[in-house]
């Protein structure tokens, strides 16, 4: 959880009560896709602001522009 401070944490317990209990009912994995989601949005934007970071060091700023906008389309 350090490593990933922007996390939720209250959120991630939330996610995993829900999908023990899907798990024990035998119940379609509604939170178990939600949690995926969210870590993947999560893991999403960390790409996107490394990416970023290289980018404004290293290439021109169309490039910088380019990845802003591809960002808000995802």
């Amino acid at each position: 959880m350090e490593a990933h401070s922007e996390l939720d944490r209250q959120k991630l317990r939330q996610f995993h009560r829900q999908t023990k209990k899907e798990r024990e009912k035998n119940a379609p994995p509604k939170a178990f896709r939600e949690l995926f989601q969210y870590l993947k949005d999560a893991m999403l934007n960390d790409s996107f602001s490394a990416m970023n970071h290289i980018a404004a060091k290293r290439w021109k700023p169309a490039v910088v522009a380019y990845l802003a906008k591809y960002k808000q389309e995802v």
